[in-house]
């Protein structure tokens, strides 16, 4: 029998972030994951949107999964094995699975972007930090502060999202 259709409002869904101990370590970012077996039927794939407000990243990890990232909205940083690039809407990034990967908001606005990871669910994915390794889960999210009153990015911000 084939699989059924799957279609998720964004709008249904709540924002999710690490826990408050653990965003010094990991990064300052939200996400909704809208397809993930753990919520919805999917076929090895898992689906979300991610917002970093300005000035913050998601710091270096590596999971077993390639993941794709498709900006959105905003501009940054997207750093994959040591290689910095600059991002902006309509850019999208292929991360192999193992590669060691940042991403940073070097923008005045939110800087949001859709993520694919090839994974049931995102439950699966293991993310691997410098000094810790867990499994994603269902988090309250966190709501960035607005970008006013900020300074101009200054180049290689993303390098501050490194633990290497």
């Amino acid at each position: 029998m084939a699989e059924e259709p799957v279609i998720v409002d964004m709008a249904d869904r709540q924002w999710e972030a690490w826990p408050e101990d653990l965003v010094e370590e990991r990064g300052d970012i939200s996400w909704k994951t809208l397809v993930s077996a753990d919520q919805t039927r999917s076929e090895a794939l898992t689906f979300g949107v991610a917002r970093l407000a300005p000035r913050k990243c998601l710091h270096e990890h590596h999971h077993a999964q390639a993941e794709l990232y498709f900006v959105l909205a905003g501009s940054g940083e997207v750093t994959i094995d040591g290689e910095a690039r600059s991002v902006g809407p309509g850019t999208c990034v292929f991360i192999p699975g193992q590669a060691r990967h940042s991403c940073a908001n070097s923008g005045l606005g939110e800087l949001r972007f859709a993520y694919v990871l090839a994974a049931d669910s995102f439950s699966d994915v293991e993310y691997i930090f410098e000094r810790d390794v867990t499994r994603h889960g269902r988090r309250a999210g966190i709501d960035p502060a607005g970008a006013e009153g900020l300074e101009p990015p200054t180049p290689g911000f993303g390098d501050r999202c490194s633990t290497s």
